[in-house]
């Protein structure tokens, strides 16, 4: 259906582990008994993802001062994969 409307909806799949990679921040530390990375620099990285997403919309305002809100834990789910 989208071969016929002109529309290669899905990329190549060459282009999957490159686009991946942008996915992860450089400050990711990953060892063989776990994975950490700095509060800070997973902020940033969430922002510039957010941030690039959007740039069709971002475009049409001029700002120099963006403010990031979010909530981190305490969502009540932390014990939901806990099994007797």
């Amino acid at each position: 259906m989208l071969k016929e409307i002109e529309h290669d909806g899905f990329p190549a799949c060459y282009r999957a582990p490159e686009e991946k990679k942008v996915c992860y921040s450089d400050a990711l530390q990953v060892t063989e008994t776990g994975a950490s990375i700095q509060l800070q620099a997973l902020l940033n990285h969430t922002t510039e993802r957010l941030l690039y997403s959007r740039l069709d919309e971002i475009d049409k305002f001029t700002c120099d001062d963006l403010t990031l809100i979010s909530k981190w834990g305490c969502d009540g789910a932390s014990g939901q994969s806990e099994y007797k």
